[in-house]
């Protein structure tokens, strides 16, 4: 009888617990679902078009959009299990900022592929070899550094 009363007594706790476990999952099934509406309706649209670079941004997007889908539903998930900690938010947050950073250089990389692809022999030469490879480089850092900025500000650090 005693072990039914303390059972009874952390009730609301277990089932805020089941309650955050069901959004984690019900998280990764909307990313997973997500990622198939992501392919079906855009690539289609991408099809249709005679450019290629809507294709190497679909392709680019694809796993940093599943896991902001999945971060999102994490955060969700864990406050509504009465999960408020002050590290998970900054971890969760954290895991949100690097996959913007990472969608941001997959996007640049796609965007300087097809670039490539679309220069003739001439200029590709010259422009490929010498400054596309920078501008990669630069961007990649640009990005880095302002995801690494709004993390350490969210911190206060």
């Amino acid at each position: 009888m005693q072990r039914l009363q303390e059972l009874a007594r952390f009730y609301p706790t277990l089932k805020h617990l089941v309650v955050g476990l069901l959004i984690l999952v019900a998280a990764w099934i909307a990313a997973k679902i997500f990622v198939r509406l992501l392919d079906l309706i855009f690539g289609r649209l991408a099809a249709r078009t005679q450019s290629d670079l809507d294709d190497y941004l679909i392709a680019a997007l694809r796993r940093p959009v599943t896991f902001l889908v999945l971060v999102a539903g994490a955060y969700v998930g864990f406050h509504t299990a009465g999960i408020q900690n002050r590290y998970l938010d900054g971890l969760l947050f954290s895991a949100g900022v690097m996959a913007s950073v990472v969608a941001l250089i997959s996007s640049n990389r796609a965007f300087l592929r097809w670039s490539r692809e679309r220069m003739g022999d001439r200029e590709q030469a010259l422009f490929s070899v010498e400054f596309l490879p920078l501008i990669e480089k630069v961007g990649f850092l640009l990005v880095l550094v302002i995801g690494l900025m709004v993390i350490l500000n969210y911190f206060r650090i």
